[in-house]
């Protein structure tokens, strides 16, 4: 008897709302084990990702390329890797927000990297500050763009996905190394 190959999917959803911190990922996924080097240092990556940020990176973390910011981001929920990292405008609100929610309730989040380098710049604030200040908005459109453009819901800053505050202090500061 023969079995045929098939597609197998999952659903994975968080809830944070109002200190109510909820999600169905309760535990990470088998494979993924923190006293891997590999898993607990790893930043992931697109391929268009700036050389300079790439180089920076590369001194503190292993980087993985992938493709699909939604994707990437479910890794760091499945915390297949550490974090990830995107410095240009290249992702919008709609890919974001449902795997932000599920971060959140994780104990993570999506910061806004632009914003938290000039944050950092300016203040000397713990990583748990910078993540309560510079967490991604979904209910305001981008200034600066005119009332058509789908540049308005984009994430123009990059963003710094993270499951643990420690992880994003350490790619605050690689990046930040990286802009001074």
């Amino acid at each position: 008897m023969t079995m045929a190959c098939r597609w197998s999917g999952r659903y994975v959803w968080g809830v944070s709302y109002n200190g109510l911190n909820i999600h169905s990922a309760s535990c990470p996924l088998p494979e993924a084990t923190p006293e891997h080097p590999l898993i607990s240092r790893s930043v992931v990556v697109s391929t268009s990702e700036a050389a300079e940020i790439l180089q920076r990176l590369t001194a503190k973390f292993t980087v993985i390329y992938a493709a699909g910011a939604g994707y990437k981001i479910l890794c760091v929920c499945d915390q297949l890797v550490s974090s990830y990292v995107v410095s240009h405008a290249n992702t919008f609100k709609w890919d974001t927000c449902a795997p932000h929610a599920i971060l959140l309730a994780q104990g993570g989040g999506i910061v806004d990297l632009q914003q938290v380098i000039d944050t950092a710049a300016n203040h000397t604030e713990s990583a748990s500050h910078l993540a309560a200040k510079c967490q991604l908005c979904y209910n305001r459109a981008n200034d600066g763009f005119s009332a058509g453009s789908v540049d308005r819901w984009s994430n123009h800053g990059g963003i710094i996905a993270y499951h643990d505050i420690g992880v994003l202090a350490d790619v605050v500061a690689s990046i930040t190394s990286c802009t001074t």
